[in-house]
């Protein structure tokens, strides 16, 4: 199809400032200068803007509040039902690109390839297969535990084989995972530094759970690209970053959402500790130029997976604003998948990945809570 989008404004992912009465044209996947269109839509009052990209997701969590034991209890056919009801929440809250982070059985790559063969409504999806953990570590429950060099070697191996567009390992403890704490490390720096290799000779990109400072710093001197929560980062994790031009993607949404709900005791200590401190070590390292995305860890407990919108609201009142932290879930978060030049942005030859909210989210985040129109590739999902 062709298409002709006429709208009250844009904003095209980049810039600082909306174009006023814009027209934009579609034609089949592609955003293009100009087509003959085969139908005109008219979007009176709303404001166009690229699709959202969450770049931490897990399709096989529901946001329950004990999310391991239902995990544990759900057959695979259940957790596969839940996942292609979260990857349709998830395309209608105009989120258009995801990366999950975490799969249990091969259930984000099963969901990707119904997505991509269009049976079933959904994302643009980059998963990692199976997280790579120690034994007994941070999401053994539904990780590839490994231990050893050859052995995390195998597993990274094993996870590409799969189709995995990354590489996720598991730096340190974590808030879920009862028995262990999110402060002490994990995989060692040869493991990680293996499974890194394999990645990167395969031309994918790594990417690591860490929260506590030593497992933060072991992750990066092993060649991560991008640090997943980093809620105990220190002023030498933070030169680190600058040094390996890593990410760090704060997930701010999983520990604010997790401490609003009757969860687990040891869940609950664990979150209220990250969160008495985390702001203020995020405010060091956005000062320190350190690069952000925006990634919701949606599926944790009472994290849906239609509200991104919360990760951006709690992002755009850091030190980075309203305007950056829309650019960390568009322009930014396609420059940290490597796609920069593909989604992210409207802009002649990028996928035709679009949404259009009632009001103006430059000044009111939170107006992405509403969103009225969604096209990914070419087809329009929410109308």
């Amino acid at each position: 199809m062709k298409y002709h989008i006429k709208a009250n404004k844009l904003w095209d992912g980049i810039s600082d400032t909306y174009s006023t009465n814009p027209e934009v044209f579609v034609e089949d996947s592609k955003l293009v200068e100009k087509t003959q269109p085969d139908e005109v839509i008219e979007l009176d009052g709303l404001t166009l803007m690229p699709g959202l990209i969450n770049s931490h997701i897990h399709l096989c969590l529901h946001a329950d509040l004990d999310v391991v034991a239902v995990l544990n209890a759900d057959s695979e056919a259940i957790t596969v039902i839940k996942a292609v009801e979260n990857a349709r929440k998830t395309i209608m809250s105009g989120v258009t690109t995801v990366r999950d982070l975490g799969s249990h059985f091969t259930i984000a790559a099963d969901v990707k390839a119904m997505v991509d063969s269009k049976v079933i409504a959904g994302p643009r999806i980059i998963h990692s297969g199976f997280p790579i953990c120690m034994t007994g570590g941070h999401g053994w429950f539904f990780g590839r535990e490994a231990d050893g060099v050859d052995d995390c070697r195998k597993a990274a191996r094993e996870q590409l084989k799969l189709g995995a567009g990354w590489i996720k390992m598991m730096a340190t403890g974590g808030i879920l995972t009862p028995g262990v704490s999110p402060e002490c490390y994990q995989l060692n720096e040869d493991e990680m530094r293996v499974c890194c290799e394999e990645a990167h000779k395969a031309e994918k990109r790594v990417s690591t759970h860490a929260q506590g400072a030593s497992g933060v710093k072991n992750a990066l001197r092993a060649g991560v690209d991008t640090v997943e929560h980093g809620f105990y980062i220190d002023d030498e994790a933070i030169e680190l970053f600058l040094e390996n031009d890593a990410w760090l993607v704060p997930t701010l949404n999983a520990p604010t959402q997790t401490v609003q709900g009757d969860v687990p005791d040891y869940v609950m200590k664990k979150a209220q500790a990250v969160l008495d401190t985390f702001y203020e070590r995020l405010e060091k390292a956005i000062k320190a130029g350190v690069k952000i995305g925006a990634g919701s860890d949606s599926g944790t407990p009472l994290n849906m997976h239609d509200e991104f919108y919360k990760e951006i609201v709690l992002l755009s009142k850091t030190s980075l604003g309203n305007l950056k932290a829309l650019k960390c879930a568009t322009s930014i978060n396609a420059e940290l998948l490597g796609m920069e030049n593909q989604i992210g942005r409207i802009a002649d030859g990028y996928c035709a990945d679009l949404i259009a909210v009632k009001g103006d989210p430059i000044k009111d985040p939170s107006v992405l809570k509403d969103v009225a129109w969604v096209m990914k590739d070419g087809l329009i999902y929410k109308d």
